[in-house]
């Protein structure tokens, strides 16, 4: 275990290598090292803590290992370079504002064991213009997808049950593809988000 602000603000820092037998990285460790470019996660990774990796604005590249179960509030705010999210299927939990501000990804592809996208997980993504979310995906929380601008369809899983009506706020030419007889269909409708049924 890393503790918490281990290395926070290290502005030189550039990169670093993880022990194998890591299994939880603490709140803030690399907290606004805004020079880190490349950090290798190791296998045994469990926990990446609130804040973790937040304002690391030159972090171009994050691979996230099967065995991942957590990923706390903002631990990837403001990570300005990242372009690509491949989620693990293992993770469970996301926290809010997990990969807000991250004004350069592009692609995100969900775990299938994640339940929940929470509050602005992904607000100011501006340049987001590919999510794929996996079958058993329930509720998509307020201003999860805040100001994505780019984000110009989005497949919603059958298995959606609650949607917060800010979810795509400023999202002006988002067109949600929804299945017959779901949740999802009667959500676009109360709010006025174009759709097209699956």
């Amino acid at each position: 275990r890393i503790e918490s602000s281990a290395f926070h603000s290290c502005s030189s820092l550039l990169s670093i290598l993880l022990p194998d037998i890591l299994n939880v990285i603490d709140h803030s460790v690399f907290y606004a090292c805004s020079s880190l470019e490349s950090v290798k996660l190791p296998s045994a990774l469990r926990i990446i803590a609130p804040c973790a990796f937040s304002g690391c604005g030159s972090l171009s590249e994050i691979v996230f290992p099967e065995g991942l179960i957590d990923i706390g509030e903002s631990a990837f705010e403001g990570c300005r370079s990242i372009e690509t999210i491949q989620l693990p299927a293992t993770l469970e939990t996301l926290g809010s504002h997990v990969f807000g501000s991250c004004v350069m990804l592009d692609s995100v592809h969900m775990g299938s064991h994640v339940k929940t996208i929470p509050s602005q997980a992904f607000a100011r993504c501006a340049n987001l213009n590919q999510v794929i979310l996996s079958e058993g995906l329930e509720e998509i929380k307020a201003e999860a997808f805040e100001n994505c601008e780019n984000l110009l369809t989005l497949q919603l899983p059958a298995s959606v049950q609650e949607i917060d009506p800010t979810a795509f706020n400023h999202c002006k030419h988002i067109m949600l593809f929804v299945y017959p007889d779901s949740y999802s269909i009667n959500y676009a409708k109360d709010t006025g988000i174009l759709y097209s049924e699956l």
